[in-house]
């Protein structure tokens, strides 16, 4: 899964579209698939669902810029029908892992491309962007579910009629993340905990970085600071129930 900003690696000498073409010609897409998150909104979750009437995957926005942009509009790029997170896929496995994404209650359950990611081990490549822009950090939330010690979900629902592939509308419902947490969530929080871990490895690019994230082990990290009482909201108290769940989600991810 790719998180990146182009402009924040400095200047380039060729555009977007061409840059990631020739990237793509050397991955062995039988074998391999590319992610890239296409949230159709850069406001927030709330203000988004609120004013959202339809979702159409065909021709839905694409706020997520032009890496994102530029492989939804590859031949054989397929994506995800949800109408808050979707993700776009190309490759090996992309129809498998934009499947059934709409079947979630919320948006990173366990048929999301975000949690199938997580479950088989993928990488997660950030280059020119920090692990503020990591949308899998919400992996871990859906996982512990009700147990999670914070209100990470308004309890308001939101359904949504979405156009699939062939125009066929299926209603979707969602959850919503809650606005007052989602403003002061600070995802570099866990970043030393990542390092300590082992599961992201950072390197110089241009006048930025690029760093790759092991995404099972990012879980399973961001699971251990939860359990300690850390998270990226600050710090937090677990109740026993609590910190059980936590070792159970860890389990899954062995």
């Amino acid at each position: 899964m790719i998180h990146g900003s182009i402009t924040n690696i400095g200047k380039l000498d060729k555009p977007v579209s061409e840059l990631m073409k020739g990237w793509i010609e050397q991955i062995n897409l039988t074998r391999q698939t590319i992610l890239c998150p296409a949230l159709p909104y850069n406001t927030t979750m709330l203000e988004y669902l609120k004013a959202c009437k339809d979702f159409d995957v065909r021709s839905a926005k694409n706020a997520m810029g032009a890496i994102s942009n530029s492989l939804m509009a590859m031949p054989g790029a397929v994506r995800s029908l949800h109408p808050t997170h979707s993700v776009v896929a190309l490759g090996a496995s992309a129809s498998e892992y934009v499947a059934q994404h709409e079947l979630d209650s919320s948006p990173f359950g366990p048929n999301s491309p975000y949690q199938k990611l997580t479950l088989r081990r993928g990488k997660i490549v950030m280059f020119g962007v920090g692990l503020n822009s990591v949308t899998c950090f919400h992996v871990y939330e859906d996982m512990m579910g009700s147990a999670m010690p914070l209100p990470i979900y308004l309890d308001q629902l939101f359904t949504v009629p979405c156009k699939g592939p062939t125009g066929n509308i299926t209603m979707v419902t969602t959850s919503c993340h809650n606005p007052s947490l989602s403003a002061i969530r600070e995802c570099e929080r866990a970043r030393s905990w990542l390092v300590e871990a082992g599961a992201i490895k950072t390197y110089t690019l241009g006048d930025s970085e690029l760093s790759v994230l092991d995404a099972r082990l990012f879980t399973v990290t961001l699971l251990k600071m939860l359990a300690e009482g850390k998270s990226i909201y600050g710090d937090i108290k677990l109740t026993p129930t609590q910190q059980q769940w936590a070792a159970e989600c860890r389990k899954v991810l062995d």
